[in-house]
């Protein structure tokens, strides 16, 4: 074991005492480390380093993240759900009885003010 990291049982008790301690119930956003609150690192706070970590991250893994781009179009008579992808293509074509989802349909349709505004 390299001399400066923990072990996995050392590794996990932060976690742990995170996840299990009654006084941190409610606790949330806040950075621990060895069992404390801690202050994050100046460069953990700054944009640009995590922006080009991201980056490196990318062309490490190969994994290039580009969301999606698809437009979802709903006929509120029939309540059929289409969605495109950039490309223009069907990606998903169902309706919503099609789908097991009659009563869904039917309030949708009796109460439209509920969905639309």
């Amino acid at each position: 074991m390299w001399p400066f990291f923990k072990s996995p049982k050392s590794g996990a008790q932060t976690t742990l005492y995170c996840a299990l301690e009654p006084e941190l119930e409610g606790v949330s956003g806040q950075y621990f480390s060895d069992c404390a609150p801690k202050e994050v690192a100046e460069a953990a706070k700054n944009d640009n380093v995590a922006k080009w970590l991201w980056s490196v991250s990318e062309k490490w893994t190969g994994l290039d993240h580009k969301p999606p781009n698809y437009s979802f179009y709903i006929d509120f008579e029939t309540l059929d759900i289409k969605v495109i992808n950039e490309k223009g293509e069907d990606v998903f074509e169902k309706g919503f009885k099609e789908m097991g989802l009659e009563d869904s349909v039917q309030g949708i349709q009796e109460n439209p003010e509920k969905v639309v505004g």
